[in-house]
C-alpha cells in the first residue's frame, strides 16, 4: 500500500530519507515505513515547505522513532509498555490543528519507551521521557526542563517508590501505568515541546486523590503565582464536580519553554455526559462568562446537535467519552476551555461526516478539503464504514483573537 505517491521525476522526502538513513533494528524500519509515510502526507497536504518536511521527518527519525519500541502487532500483544492516549496503548498519535485564516499545524503525541520499560528493571519507564527531552534540547536550546523536573518529582513515582507499593498498584487494575509523555507542535522550521504527567499511579499507591496530587504540585511551582486566580476557579470547580471525573483523565500539561510565558493546562474526562454537563464544564459552573465564552460555546452546541440530532433533554446523559482542558496563561484570571469529543467507538465515516458538517457551519471549505485529502492519501485502502482510527477525537476551542480552533486526532497504527 502506497500512502504518499511520487510524482514523475520526484521522490517523497520520507522515501528519500529512508533509502539512506540507517535503522537500528527491524522495528524501527517498520515504524518508519508505516508512520513516516503518513507523517509526510500530513506535512505536504497542510502546506509545510519541502525544507520543513525534511526537517520534521529528520526530527521524527532522530528523536521520536528510537523511543517507540516494537511496532505493534494486530493484537497489540507485543507492546512492552502501554501509552495512555490511545485506547490500544500504541505510543504515537498524530493530530492536525485547524484555525480560521491560519496554516494548519501537525502535532505528534508520543510516550517514549525505555529499553526495559515495564520490566522489573524499569517498572515505571522512569527516565525515557526526560532522555527524549534532552535530545530535543540539543536541537532547540530554548527548551526549559524546570517544570518537567518539578512535576516529575511531585506527581510521579520513581521505580524504587513504585516497587515498594507494587502489589497495591497492581490490585487496582489501572488502565495504564504510564506517568509521563510528550508532544511536539511542528511549526514551519521550528517546533514546540509539551510535557504531560499523570498522577494516577501515585494516587493508587498512596490513596491520595489524583486531583489533589495535581493541584498540590501546581501550587508548589515557582511561577504558580502567575496562575493564582485561574487556578482557584479550577480548584473550586473540581471540588464541586469531582464525582463526575475519571481518575485516569486528571493530569496537567505545559509548554517546555520559558516559564514566564509558558501555558499550563489542566485536564479532566467523563464517559457519560448531558448537555447540562457540557455547559457546566465549558463555563466552570458559570464562573466563566462573557462574549468569548458564549461564542465558543455556540460551536460546542453545534457539535452536540450534530452528534445528537434527536435533541435529547438538557439533562439526559449520553454515552459519550469527553475530555476537557482549561488553559492557564500567566496573569490571566480566566482559564480557557477546550472540549474533546471522543469517536473511538464510532466509524470513521460517521466522524468524518460530523467534522464535515462542523467545518461547513464554520465556512471552512479549504480545511475540509485538506482533511479529506489527508484521509484519501494517507489511508487509501480503508473503508471508513469499517474503521475507527482516522478520527479518534475532535477538539473545539475558541479565542477572540484567533477565532475557532478545531483539532482532529488519529491513531496512526489503528489500521495495522
Amino acid at each position: 500500500m502506497t500512502r504518499d505517491t511520487d510524482t514523475p521525476g520526484t521522490k517523497q522526502p520520507w522515501k528519500t530519507l529512508g533509502q539512506f538513513l540507517p535503522f537500528e533494528n527491524a522495528d524501527q524500519r517498520l515504524w518508519w515505513e508505516k508512520t513516516a509515510s503518513l507523517m509526510n502526507v500530513h506535512l505536504r497536504l497542510t502546506n509545510y515547505s519541502l525544507h520543513s518536511q525534511y526537517q520534521h521527518l529528520l526530527l521524527f527519525y532522530s528523536v521520536v522513532l528510537p523511543t517507540l519500541g516494537p511496532f505493534p502487532n494486530k493484537a497489540r500483544s507485543n507492546l512492552p509498555w502501554r501509552a495512555n492516549f490511545n485506547l490500544d496503548g500504541v505510543p504515537l498519535e498524530f493530530s492536525v490543528n485547524y484555525q480560521q485564516n491560519s496554516k494548519c499545524i501537525l502535532r505528534l503525541d508520543y510516550d517514549p519507551v525505555g529499553l526495559h520499560a515495564g520490566t522489573n528493571a524499569d517498572p515505571t519507564n522512569e527516565a525515557a521521557a526526560r532522555l527524549s527531552l534532552l535530545k530535543l534540547k540539543e536541537l532547540e536550546p530554548a527548551i526549559d526542563l524546570a517544570w518537567h523536573d518539578h512535576f516529575d518529582q511531585t506527581i510521579t513515582l520513581s521505580n524504587s517508590q513504585a516497587s515498594s507499593h507494587w502489589d497495591r498498584i497492581m490490585s487496582q487494575k489501572l488502565p495504564f501505568i504510564s506517568q509521563r509523555w510528550l508532544a511536539l507542535d511542528l511549526r514551519e522550521e521550528s517546533f514546540l515541546v509539551k510535557s504531560y504527567f499523570s498522577p494516577l499511579v501515585k494516587s493508587a499507591a498512596t490513596g491520595v486523590d489524583a486531583a489533589h496530587i495535581m493541584f498540590d504540585s501546581i501550587r508548589k511551582l515557582d511561577h504558580a503565582v502567575y496562575f493564582t486566580a485561574g487556578l482557584a476557579k479550577l480548584k473550586d470547580w473540581f471540588s464541586a464536580n469531582r464525582a463526575l471525573l475519571m481518575d485516569s483523565e486528571i493530569f496537567p500539561g505545559f509548554d517546555c519553554n520559558d516559564p514566564e510565558r509558558a501555558r499550563l493546562k489542566v485536564y479532566a474526562g467523563i464517559t457519560s455526559v448531558s448537555f447540562c454537563d457540557v455547559r457546566n464544564f465549558w463555563t466552570l459552573g458559570g464562573c466563566l462568562h462573557g462574549p468569548e465564552i458564549e461564542t465558543g460555546f455556540q460551536i460546542v452546541r453545534t457539535m452536540w446537535q450534530l452528534l445528537f440530532p434527536n435533541k435529547p433533554r438538557y439533562d439526559e446523559k449520553q454515552d459519550l467519552f469527553m475530555d476537557w482542558n482549561w488553559e492557564l496563561l500567566p496573569n490571566n484570571p480566566n482559564p480557557v476551555p477546550k472540549a474533546y469529543f471522543g469517536f473511538h467507538n464510532d466509524s470513521d465515516q460517521h466522524a468524518t461526516d460530523i467534522l464535515a458538517a462542523l467545518f461547513a457551519h464554520l465556512n471552512w471549505t479549504d480545511h475540509l478539503d485538506t482533511h479529506r485529502k489527508i484521509t484519501q492519501e494517507a489511508y487509501p485502502t480503508c473503508n471508513l464504514e469499517n474503521t475507527s482510527h482516522i478520527v479518534t477525537w475532535i477538539c473545539i476551542a475558541y479565542s477572540a483573537k484567533s477565532g475557532p480552533y478545531i483539532t482532529t486526532y488519529s491513531n496512526v497504527t489503528g489500521h495495522e
